[in-house]
């Protein structure tokens, strides 16, 4: 694996993971970092006692602004 990186992302939110997939396709070297087990930031669940908890997003309406802001 390479230790040298063009952009390193931290966090694997959707707007992460689609930047690294845009940054890629332009034939950048991308690094996404992410301190929980599972990629998805807030469009993930998790397991408290005997429920299942869904702590996912429920409006996208900045993704695309973002992204093309951050990817020019």
């Amino acid at each position: 694996m390479s230790k040298q990186y063009d952009t390193v992302l931290v966090g694997s939110g959707l707007e992460a993971l689609a930047a690294t997939s845009l940054l890629v396709q332009r034939g950048q070297k991308a690094l996404v970092v992410e301190k929980h087990n599972m990629p998805g930031g807030s469009t993930s669940n998790f397991r408290h006692q005997d429920s299942s908890l869904n702590v996912s997003l429920h409006s996208f309406d900045s993704v695309r602004s973002g992204l093309s802001k951050l990817v020019r």
